[in-house]
């Protein structure tokens, strides 16, 4: 931007003996005053365009920029309105029979489900427990003490017992298992690796010895008479036998105690060989 050059000092009447001098310079000083202001003046012409046009810019810029996020508020409120709507829909079906109906349905199913899976829970819980049963048979999912098994049929029983006791399953045939002996006592170990391992019964030894059942005297070469070197001793001898002194002992070949006898049976859940097969069936008779 241009700019003006000030006027020299004026003339005042105060200063009379200068009042020529300075007179005629501020009266020359004029022309070229008014040229700058003029050119001045066409500069803040100009710089009020250039402003005018900017504003005009931002104007434009402002109104595009409110347009968009019109636009965009436009966006956001359709897709409020459009989730509303569905909204209510949901809630007039679910008003309705059919939304109800099916609302139960799937509850009902997630029901199912969960007591499916309580029941595959609850039953490998039971997976080798051993029980006895006052009853002429065992339950269902129960087998004998002493049975063999095949692996494929029982897999989950065969996954829980595969780990005890090794001597149980020596000599078992390929493809089977075999659970623990039949008709014994059952007794408590703290290693789930000896769990059906086989001990033999046993006592202190009780060694009594044998004792002179009766004794007699004879003689030596038949002679009647003689030293103490003709004559022997014979003696005959028993064995110590505790029946003789009481009934408990004798009665059996082993050691027992009073009891009674119930039906025994280890829980190994349901053969899935006849689960197969009945499900096959199932499915035969569902077939037109």
């Amino acid at each position: 931007m241009r700019t003006i050059t000030p006027l020299p000092t004026p003339p005042t009447t105060n200063d009379t003996a200068s009042f020529d001098i300075r007179a005629d310079a501020f009266v020359e000083a004029l022309p070229a005053f008014a040229q700058e202001l003029n050119a001045f003046g066409v500069d803040i012409s100009n710089i009020g365009e250039s402003t005018f046009e900017r504003a005009q810019e931002v104007i434009k810029e402002g109104q595009k920029e409110l347009s968009s996020q019109h636009e965009a508020f436009i966006k956001q409120f359709n897709q409020a309105l459009k989730a509303a709507q569905l909204l209510l829909r949901a809630q007039s079906a679910i008003k309705s029979d059919a939304w109800s109906a099916l609302t139960h349905y799937i509850l009902f199913e997630l029901k199912s489900l969960r007591q499916k899976y309580k029941e595959i829970l609850d039953n490998r819980a039971k997976i080798g427990q051993y029980v006895l049963f006052f009853r002429s048979s065992l339950p269902k999912g129960f087998k004998p003490a002493g049975s063999l098994l095949k692996k494929r049929d029982y897999p989950l029983a065969y996954m829980y017992f595969k780990n005890t006791s090794k001597s149980l399953q020596e000599d078992c045939p390929k493809g089977y298992f075999r659970l623990p002996k039949a008709n014994v006592y059952a007794k408590g170990c703290s290693e789930f690796a000896r769990a059906g391992e086989f001990e033999a019964e046993g006592l202190p030894n009780v060694n009594a010895g044998n004792y002179v059942n009766n004794s007699w005297r004879y003689s030596l070469n038949g002679k009647g008479g003689g030293g103490r070197d003709d004559w022997g001793c014979g003696t005959s001898h028993a064995n110590f036998a505790l029946s003789n002194w009481n009934s408990i002992y004798g009665r059996t070949d082993s050691v027992e105690v009073n009891h009674n006898l119930y039906l025994e049976g280890f829980y190994v859940g349901e053969s899935l060989h006849a689960n197969q097969t009945a499900a096959m069936i199932e499915k035969a008779k569902s077939a037109p």
